[in-house]
């Protein structure tokens, strides 16, 4: 299974590969989504409904209730932009324009990590969904249990995002580099590491950024 480089361009020999097997697991699982989806839908439309009724015979009437159903309310919207951001996952790949910036912050907050350092205004033209995703795995495996990354850019003809953190012991780190190296490679990336907790990659701006930079 083809992983990532070190910062020689050679197969990275610190961390662990990834069995052909446990690809096929988590292809087998990712063939669920569609119907998965279509019932969780389902499911969170009945139960807004519901909500939307409770509302209504609650009135103004007693103030726990309203906050009760308040929070209901507020779980119910999380819970759909969960399920948006997977079905958006799940659809074919479309790239288009978005800010560095926005791609990493949305990696970082899937994750539950705080991004230290400034990232500059770009544009970076991928897959965004794909890529935040690919992105959140690598965030989450630089971060380890400080919970917290240092990242610093470059720009060039590529934007170059370097990635540095405490890391730790992770037994999903093969797969997880796996699939981030499939994603950044499909679009026109690289992903190369010079530590067990320092990854850069490299990704293609937008031709209007790109146009403005000189070669890294």
């Amino acid at each position: 299974m083809k992983s990532h480089v070190d910062e020689r361009g050679e197969p990275c020999t610190r961390h662990p590969s990834t069995a052909e097997g446990r690809i096929y697991e988590l292809a087998l699982l990712g063939s669920r989504m569609p119907s998965f989806h279509h019932d969780v839908a389902s499911k969170l439309q009945s139960l807004m409904m519901a909500l939307d009724e409770l509302s209504e015979l609650a009135g103004e009437g007693d103030g726990s209730q309203r906050a009760a159903i308040d929070t209901g309310m507020a779980s119910l919207r999380d819970l759909r932009e969960m399920l948006n951001g997977n079905r958006a996952l799940a659809k074919p790949s479309v790239r288009s324009r978005v800010a560095l910036a926005e791609l990493v912050q949305r990696a970082a907050d899937r994750v539950g990590v705080k991004v230290r350092g400034a990232i500059p205004e770009c544009d970076v033209r991928v897959a965004a969904s794909a890529l935040t995703q690919a992105l959140a795995q690598l965030i989450d495996l630089v971060a380890g249990p400080e919970r917290a990354v240092e990242i610093s850019v470059e720009l060039g003809d590529q934007v170059r995002l370097a990635l540095v953190g405490r890391g730790g012991a992770n037994p999903t780190a093969g797969e997880a580099l796996a699939l981030a190296t499939h994603v950044i490679d499909r679009e026109d990336g690289t992903l190369a590491c010079a530590g067990d907790a320092q990854f850069t990659v490299r990704l293609p701006l937008a031709i209007e950024t790109a146009q403005l930079r000189r070669p890294l």
